[in-house]
């Protein structure tokens, strides 16, 4: 398991790919970056919204193809903040 600290949407090492990845933070929309760092078949759970949050289980597939679950939950996560 391996801990990340930092700004969610910049700085992925794009030759390391993760079997999943968990956010503890709700950007507005989820970072491309962090779907494109998945393997195959891995699932990225995040929270995304503003004010109104919703949490987001998206799998990338082989070709990939994405597929996003959105579940309908009351949620209240802290935003992302980028450094740049």
């Amino acid at each position: 398991m391996l801990f990340r600290h930092g700004d969610g949407y910049q700085d992925w090492e794009k030759e390391k790919k993760y079997d999943g990845i968990l956010c503890a933070a709700a950007p507005r929309e989820y970072p491309n970056d962090l779907v494109s760092v998945l393997n195959n078949d891995a699932k990225l759970v995040i929270p995304v919204g503003g004010a109104s949050q919703k949490l987001n289980v998206i799998t990338k597939f082989n070709n990939d193809e994405i597929k996003e679950i959105l579940n309908d939950l009351n949620l209240k996560f802290l935003g992302f903040a980028s450094y740049a």
